[in-house]
């Protein structure tokens, strides 16, 4: 919807109401973005070098009209007849910060309850449900005790991925998007889409390729800053202040945002080593191997081809469809994996002998990688980029102002990111008092002194 048309609505439903109504409606779309603002969810705005070297970032540079590293001009050559004209920069990304969304988790007391929820899960068994079940994370809470020690510090997940907004036969552009996910909630809540946040979208007419680590530099310096001092939050199920943390335990990304984030090359003749072994084959990742099939097909191919196929062939075939069931179940057991690390090396001989050496390439032979990864890193479907790539779908689906993607992409995640069960953002008030507060944690018998020296969050339903 353009903004006249949100005038024109708004016209009409201070129309429709008492003159003592019409004065909590705003009176146009300037001031309905102001009464957003208020929320806690804003964007800024950055300028990039044409040729993604250079940000304008800091107070340093945002004053330079020229990029430091190729010498490209910051804007758009002006139109010398304009007396007043806007200086309009050449490429920009919009960054979301995600901190004041972290903190809209522990101000939902539900959800603050829920954001303790890996506490119940965290236990040695042999079946995993949550990736707080896998050595990854296990490995992680023994290297930070300190940070494991606060239940409430938040454990992300990141993800990037690329689309054309157009469609793929459309004109060449590129937007990519770059996710954050919580993996202290439940499985039900942590990959869904609701909790799926958007914290930086980077559009132009080309992929930003290996420069991306210069254009994430806003989302870096707010992980480090969240990772190395935290930031004051309240929690609303205990009632009480704590020092919230994050950390990032891992990345998410197809392969060719793989090849982008770490440097190792997807393409050309350095595409036939697996980024693992170093084993040389033609090309693909392990993590595309989880991703690129689909169960119920999976499930079909053992009764689809029993009749056709001679026991050499069927025989492997099957395994192979029992293995990728296992793989992505609900529940895995870490003894089964172990089982399969095994297996699956003989069932890719198998199908070596099977069929020709040009019908199997990298993406067979990485499968033997992914048992592996299962134990490291938990259940596969955190970890895959379906529900990622839903999320951009969906917002792609809902951009109306095709000329201005970014901006029309932000308004979505804005207007839509707001549900009816959040409560808005915490609101700074000067203590009267200094608190100290003994409140046990739900999980554990410790009890946590939480003191406030400075400023005391309130939340407050007003």
């Amino acid at each position: 919807m353009s903004a006249s048309n949100w005038e024109m609505a708004l016209s009409l439903s201070r129309k429709l109401l008492s003159a003592e109504d019409q004065e909590k409606v705003p009176k146009d779309f300037y001031t309905a973005k102001k009464m957003i603002n208020v929320l806690g969810l804003g964007y800024k705005k950055i300028d990039v070098c044409i040729n993604d070297c250079f940000l304008y970032y800091d107070e340093q540079s945002k004053n330079l009209n020229a990029c430091l590293v190729c010498g490209e001009s910051r804007y758009e050559l002006r139109n010398m007849a304009v007396v007043r004209q806007k200086a309009v920069p050449r490429r920009s990304l919009w960054y979301l910060s995600i901190t004041p969304r972290l903190q809209r988790l522990h101000m939902f007391r539900k959800m603050a309850e829920h954001m303790t929820w890996h506490l119940k899960c965290n236990d040695d068994s042999d079946e995993v449900i949550h990736p707080v079940g896998s050595q990854a994370w296990k490995h992680f809470e023994e290297t930070y005790p300190t940070f494991a020690a606060e239940p409430r510090n938040v454990r992300l997940g990141l993800c990037i991925d690329g689309f054309n907004p157009f469609g793929p036969s459309a004109s060449a552009y590129s937007c990519w998007p770059v996710f954050l996910t919580v993996y202290n909630l439940s499985p039900e809540l942590c990959m869904n889409l609701k909790r799926i946040f958007l914290s930086m979208i980077i559009v132009g007419p080309k992929s930003p390729g290996k420069n991306i680590d210069v254009l994430l530099r806003p989302l870096i310096d707010e992980l480090n800053q969240l990772w190395t001092n935290g930031v004051e939050t309240y929690d609303s199920f205990r009632k009480q202040n704590f020092i919230m943390k994050a950390a990032l335990l891992w990345i998410v990304s197809d392969f060719l945002g793989y090849g982008m984030l770490s440097g190792w090359s997807t393409h050309g003749s350095f595409k036939t080593q697996c980024y693992i072994c170093s084993y040389s084959r033609p090309t693909s990742s392990c993590l595309s191997v989880a991703e690129g099939f689909e169960i119920p097909k999976w499930r079909l191919l053992p009764i689809a081809f029993r009749d056709l196929l001679i026991d050499a062939v069927w025989g492997p075939l099957t395994d192979v469809s029992n293995f990728f069931i296992a793989l992505c179940a609900l529940i895995i057991q870490v003894s089964n994996m172990e089982m399969w690390e095994e297996k699956i090396v003989e069932t890719i001989c198998k199908l070596e002998k099977a069929f020709p050496p040009t019908f199997l390439d990298s993406m067979e032979q990485l499968a033997i990688h992914l048992p592996y990864e299962a134990k490291v890193g938990g259940l596969v479907q955190f970890r895959w980029m379906y529900p990622f790539e839903r999320k951009g779908w969906y917002a792609a689906c809902k951009i109306r102002a095709r000329a201005i993607i970014d901006t029309s992409s932000l308004s979505n995640c804005v207007n839509n990111y707001y549900q009816d069960d959040d409560p808005p953002m915490p609101q700074l008030v000067q203590p009267s008092t200094i608190v100290d507060d003994h409140v046990p944690l739900a999980s554990s018998g410790e009890e946590r002194v939480v003191i406030s020296e400075d400023l005391q969050l309130s939340y407050s339903t007003e």
